[in-house]
């Protein structure tokens, strides 16, 4: 089965049916709420490989954020 509905599309529906399941459960016709905890699903992202230039690019750009002063360390 093909899914052609878009994110916003599925979020404003999941507002209207939680907005209708609201007013039931405020007018008592339901004593649950069925969308709590309810997420709508989220397509992964595919997983890149980086080359060894890009990885020693971040690693060292990493490390000279997270350097401390000198007269701060031990």
């Amino acid at each position: 089965m093909k899914n052609d509905v878009s994110a916003a599309t599925v979020r404003y529906a999941k507002t209207i049916i939680t907005a209708i399941l609201i007013t039931a459960l405020n007018d008592q016709v339901t004593c649950t709420f069925p969308c709590y905890g309810v997420r709508p699903h989220r397509p992964e992202k595919p997983l890149g490989i980086i080359s060894s230039e890009q990885f020693d690019g971040h690693y060292h750009a990493r490390r000279m954020l997270t350097r401390t002063p000198g007269r701060n360390r031990l």
